[in-house]
């Protein structure tokens, strides 16, 4: 299967500043890329229990969960956040599927108490990640009680807001980081002051491509790229992270309990180095082979400051390739081949499971 290969490569000061920042102090970036839907309702936490492959009914305010919303086969429909407040549940995924996911929780309703409401507009979404994120949120918040915990989220009073902020524990690296959902009419204010505060602690305001190249290194998929409708929700890696086999029905269940009992997938999701580059970067495509023959295609490629002229990348490859230990292979355009090395497991939002 071939499919369009995501290059990320940016080698301008400004950029690699960025991705400095986001492994040696804290990078906040302006995630207007992801999308927000709340549900509200006394029926809100049953409903969804039987839309997710996340335990969802025991969740208490104050608790998330990296779950997916996945169709009748088993396959990715998107990975989202799960927040549980104290009278509705907050969804974060990506924007372009904000109405195909509304559509597909609505279109399940039936007689249940239920609302979902798209609150994109209304809920601003920053993201600050980094070794020091932590430190520079206690010091501009004050005396207040961070989260801690994967999925954690926090209710939090701040003066240059007219309404509380929520606050996540949610790292999108290998290092510490921190989601803030505040209200979008007031936060202007409150977003030039938190980068005055990065300013002083050395860090940047980070874009997508330094963002993206954080992703990759540290093996995070995406919907849209890694995660999409022709992927099972195992063959990305993430069982430990997003699915719990004890919560009973939802859409996608027996699917994906039967690959359990099986123990096996046709394919995996694999994160790689590329020790050098292929003489095309330009082609839309990166094919893998093994012993002359197709085994995979890789879906993201970042090229890194520190290695300009190696990549690291994230691709699906033939489980019996890898279960054979053979040689995998880059195909570029000219039918050349740079050999990969496999860099490890992919671990979703668990960075110390890999």
């Amino acid at each position: 299967m071939r499919a369009p290969t995501h290059w990320v490569e940016d080698r301008s000061e400004a950029v690699v500043s960025q991705w400095r920042s986001l492994h040696h102090t804290c990078g906040l970036h302006d995630a207007s890329k992801r999308g927000r839907l709340c549900l509200v309702g006394a029926d809100r936490a049953r409903f969804l229990h039987g839309q997710l492959t996340q335990e969802v009914k025991g969740l208490q305010p104050g608790e998330g969960a990296y779950a997916a919303l996945a169709d009748a086969r088993g396959r990715f429909l998107c990975d989202l956040n799960l927040y549980c407040l104290e009278e509705e549940f907050l969804l974060d995924f990506d924007i372009d599927l904000v109405e195909a996911v509304q559509q597909r929780l609505e279109r399940y309703l039936v007689s249940e108490d239920v609302s979902v409401i798209d609150a994109s507009p209304l809920v601003k979404m920053l993201t600050l990640q980094g070794p020091r994120a932590g430190h520079l949120l206690q010091e501009f918040l004050g005396a207040v009680q961070l989260p801690s915990k994967l999925g954690e989220i926090r209710q939090i009073s701040c003066d240059l807001l007219d309404e509380d902020l929520y606050l996540s524990f949610r790292p999108r690296g290998a290092s510490v980081g921190f989601d803030l959902f505040l209200p979008t009419a007031s936060s202007q204010r409150f977003q030039d002051a938190l980068l005055d505060q990065l300013v002083r602690h050395q860090g940047h305001s980070v874009g997508e491509l330094a963002m993206e190249m954080l992703r990759i290194e540290s093996g995070l998929p995406r919907t849209g790229y890694e995660l999409t409708a022709s992927v099972l929700v195992q063959e990305a890696g993430l069982e430990r992270a997003m699915i719990s086999f004890n919560k009973g029905c939802y859409i996608g269940q027996e699917v994906i309990s039967r690959i359990k009992t099986a123990g096996r997938v046709p394919r995996q999701l694999t994160q790689f180095i590329l020790p050098e580059l292929p003489p095309d970067l330009k082609q839309e495509s990166f094919e893998l082979v093994a012993a002359g023959k197709a085994c995979g295609w890789l879906t993201s490629v970042a090229v890194l400051p520190d290695h300009p002229q190696r990549a690291v990348a994230l691709g699906y490859v033939s489980t019996a390739v890898l279960e054979a230990n053979q040689v995998i292979s880059l195909l570029s355009a000219d039918g050349s081949e740079v050999a990969l090395s496999i860099s490890g497991p992919i671990a979703a939002y668990h960075p110390e499971l890999g």
